[in-house]
C-alpha cells in the first residue's frame, strides 16, 4: 500500500531527500517504525557509536555527549568540491551549470510564468508565457479583489504622492512606515490581540515563524500538510 504522506509530496522532492525524511520521521510512522525496530542490533550501535569530529567545539567534554557526525543519508546529500588547494581555479561556470541541468533533469528546475492582472476586469489577466492570451486568475492572494477598489487605489495614489514608491529599505535600516504601524494596529484590533506583525508575503511569514519556534522551543516537531 503506498504511504499517504510521501504520496503528497512531489515526486522529485522525495527523489531527492526520501533517505533523509526516511531518516528524520521513520519512528513517527507506524509502518516504518516497525521496520526500524527490526534491523540487526549491529546496524544500530555502528550508527550510535559514529565517531565525534575534531571540531574543537565538538571535542569540548561540555557537549562531546550531546552531538554526533551527520548520518549516512546526510552526508549523502552533500556537493564535494574536488581539488582544493591544487593552485587550479575552481570552475565555477561549469560547476553551476551541472547544477541547473541536474535540476531540469529530476524536473525541480522552475519557470515562472508571465502574467499582468488587469485592474478593471477581475479576476482576469493576460499571458505573455508562450505568445499572448487572456486568462483567470484564480490563485491570487488578493482574492477579493480588493487592490481594484476605487478607494484603495485613490489611497496608494495620495501615499505616492506624498512619500514616493516603496519603503526606502528594511524596518532595521529606515524604520517603521505609519502607515504599516497604522494597519498592524488595526489588524490586531480585529483579531483581537496585543499586536501584530506584517510580513512581505505568507511565505516569508511561516519561513520566520517556524523557524524562530524551532530554534527556540527544545523537541519542536513540524508538520506539513499538503492541501
Amino acid at each position: 500500500m503506498p504511504c499517504p504522506f510521501i504520496t503528497r509530496l512531489p515526486s522529485a522532492f522525495v527523489r531527492n531527500y526520501g533517505s533523509n525524511l526516511i531518516k528524520l520521521y521513520a519512528d513517527q510512522c507506524p509502518v516504518a517504525s516497525r521496520m526500524m525496530s527490526t534491523l540487526p542490533a549491529q546496524h544500530k550501535i555502528a550508527e550510535e557509536s559514529m565517531p565525534i569530529s575534531k571540531c574543537p567545539f565538538l571535542g569540548n567534554a561540555a557537549v562531546a555527549g550531546l552531538t554526533k557526525e551527520a548520518s549516512q543519508a546526510v552526508r549523502n546529500d552533500t556537493i564535494v568540491v574536488e581539488n582544493q588547494g591544487s593552485g587550479v581555479p575552481f570552475p565555477y561556470e561549469s560547476f553551476f551549470k551541472e547544477q541547473i541541468l541536474r535540476k531540469k533533469s529530476d524536473h525541480s528546475y522552475r519557470i515562472f510564468k508571465k502574467v499582468n492582472r488587469l485592474a478593471g476586469s477581475f479576476p482576469k489577466a493576460q499571458e505573455y508565457s508562450w505568445g499572448e492570451r487572456p486568462i483567470t486568475v484564480w490563485c491570487s492572494n488578493d482574492y477579493l479583489g480588493m487592490s481594484c477598489h476605487p478607494r484603495v487605489k485613490d489611497a496608494v495614489r495620495e501615499a505616492l504622492e506624498t512619500h514616493g514608491a516603496g519603503a526606502g529599505g528594511t524596518r532595521n535600516i529606515s524604520g517603521n512606515s505609519l502607515y504599516h504601524e497604522k494597519l498592524e494596529a488595526e489588524l490586531a484590533a480585529l483579531h483581537q490581540k496585543p499586536a501584530a506583525l506584517l510580513f512581505t508575503s505568507c511565505y516569508v511569514a511561516n519561513d520566520s515563524t517556524l523557524f524562530t519556534l524551532a530554534k527556540l522551543l527544545p523537541g519542536t516537531l513540524l508538520t506539513i500538510s499538503i492541501i
